[in-house]
């Protein structure tokens, strides 16, 4: 069943990606990768990449079975959303107000576009699902991760999900919520954490 699940998310990706013929060719321009494995190195080296002056920032790797069991859900289509190699989780006070993945980013030319529908010009972002009643909320994820801390004080928690499987887009994703908190000078409300989830990519 899981084999299953894993080559039909794939199928997914590809559709949400524009690949069709050419696989190769165009798996290059959007920048997926065959991942076979954590890489300590490879994660370390691409969280440098980014800027995270300012903002209280923690990272954690989730494995294989904690994503599965994350993703579970009575609802097929909240399944599918929790599912998606990239999420982007706005926490307040607990409850999930903004949600944001992949398949729901706009495709371009190389690149998905997040702020498609202007999104991204407000905080908090305009959520891509309206309803967001029945999707997991902060209490429910910290109970999923084990290392997950979110105690603080910030009045935002974000929760970003990523892969190496498709690192030029989680840069994208990444690199447009900070540009959001830094525009709406939000750095000291926020919490942020990075959630690595090669693990389960890495069976795909």
């Amino acid at each position: 069943m899981k084999r299953l699940y894993l080559s039909l998310l794939m199928y997914s990706i590809i559709l949400v990606l524009g690949i069709s013929s050419c696989t190769t060719l165009i798996s290059k321009i959007y920048g997926v990768n065959q991942i076979d494995s954590i890489n300590e190195e490879k994660i370390n080296q691409f969280y440098n990449e980014f800027d995270f002056d300012g903002i209280q920032t923690s990272q954690v790797k989730i494995d294989s079975a904690v994503f599965q069991n994350l993703r579970e859900h009575e609802d097929s289509t909240i399944k599918k959303d929790l599912g998606q190699p990239i999420q982007l989780h706005y926490f307040k006070d607990s409850d999930l107000v903004s949600f944001h993945a992949n398949c729901y980013a706009k495709r371009s030319l190389r690149n998905l576009n997040w702020n498609y529908e202007q999104r991204f010009e407000s905080f908090l972002p305009i959520s891509a699902v309206e309803d967001l009643e029945c999707y997991p909320d902060l209490q429910r994820l910290n109970r999923m991760i084990a290392d997950l801390d979110t105690s603080s004080e910030e009045d935002i928690v974000i929760a970003i999900f990523w892969t190496r499987m498709l690192e030029d887009i989680s840069k994208d994703a990444i690199n447009i919520v900070l540009r959001n908190i830094r525009e709406f000078e939000k750095e000291e409300k926020i919490r942020l954490i990075l959630i690595n989830t090669d693990s389960f990519f890495s069976k795909i």
